[in-house]
């Protein structure tokens, strides 16, 4: 009898163990990765600014995987404010959080949306982000090293970062960079970023157009040319994305057209960065103006 008892109570505490096992285990280890990477945008941004969206449908992804066109505004419009955080949104849409804690939105064929500001949840100061400080403020040892080494210079503004380092923009110089003794560690100039807009430039010029043969081009635009620019040559010709032409002439021109090749504007044409400047038309636009294909 005594074995049954003890038989009978080492099943119930083998029972009871097995439900206590299922109940810890209820949800898979990849459900809870998923709810994990679900929750990862409500963790850097104020959801409370998206009332509008299902933020824990977002996907976070890397900044490379943004569109070209994405990147190319945020840099336009965001130049001095880095990327911190990317998603697609529940719609296919983009959101981008900018460090300065402004997240930018745009539909799914990266077109601007609309900007929210201060959407970072507050979570205090990221490395590069800064707590503004009053020029007065600065230690005597910076404010002597721009003095001796920036003597035409006036401080626009300054500000700490999370590690105590001060960073003072120079009103038409470089941004420097001390440490919290005053030491100077380095210079960033506007022209660090320029490099990286040029590069920008050119991808933005070279995915606008897709390139055509010169003997595709429609007789209404090679007539326009050969009446309007006699001593010209076509140097390359292209289409963009509503159909427009673009061609290219030897003499740092470039023609746009519309889809029925009649003229549409003149732009000068620089070839180092293959780009046009849209202020530099000639007087040939307003001749030719009035005239069709």
């Amino acid at each position: 009898m005594k074995n049954v008892k003890n038989l009978f109570l080492t099943l119930m505490v083998a029972t009871v163990t097995i439900f206590s096992s299922c109940d810890n285990e209820d949800v898979s280890p990849d459900l809870v990765d998923e709810a994990s990477v679900a929750a990862e945008a409500a963790s850097s941004i104020d959801t409370a600014a998206f009332s509008n969206s299902n933020v824990s449908a977002w996907t976070e992804i890397e900044e490379a995987d943004l569109p070209q066109s994405v990147l190319d505004y945020i840099a336009d419009n965001y130049g001095d404010d880095e990327i911190d955080h990317a998603w697609v949104d529940e719609n296919g849409g983009y959101v981008v959080l900018l460090e300065g804690g402004t997240a930018v939105r745009f539909d799914n064929a990266g077109a601007f949306v609309e900007a929210i500001e201060n959407a970072r949840k507050g979570r205090g100061h990221r490395h590069d982000d800064l707590t503004e400080i009053d020029a007065a403020d600065l230690p005597a040892a910076i404010t002597d090293y721009i003095a001796e080494n920036y003597p035409d210079e006036v401080i626009d503004k300054a500000g700490i970062d999370a590690d105590g380092n001060y960073h003072v923009k120079l009103e038409n110089g470089p941004v420097l960079i001390f440490d919290a003794d005053g030491n100077f560690l380095e210079e960033r100039t506007r022209g660090d970023r320029d490099g990286r807009d040029h590069d920008r430039d050119r991808r933005h010029a070279d995915d606008r157009w897709t390139a055509i043969d010169i003997a595709d081009l429609p007789a209404a635009i090679t007539d326009y040319i050969a009446e309007n620019y006699p001593d010209a040559n076509i140097l390359k010709a292209g289409t963009d994305a509503d159909g427009q032409y673009g061609v290219v002439l030897d003499t740092n021109v470039a023609l746009i057209f519309d889809t029925d090749g009649v003229f549409v504007e003149e732009k000068a044409y620089h070839e180092h960065d293959g780009d046009c400047d849209e202020d530099e038309d000639s007087d040939d636009d307003d001749d030719s103006d009035g005239e069709d294909g």
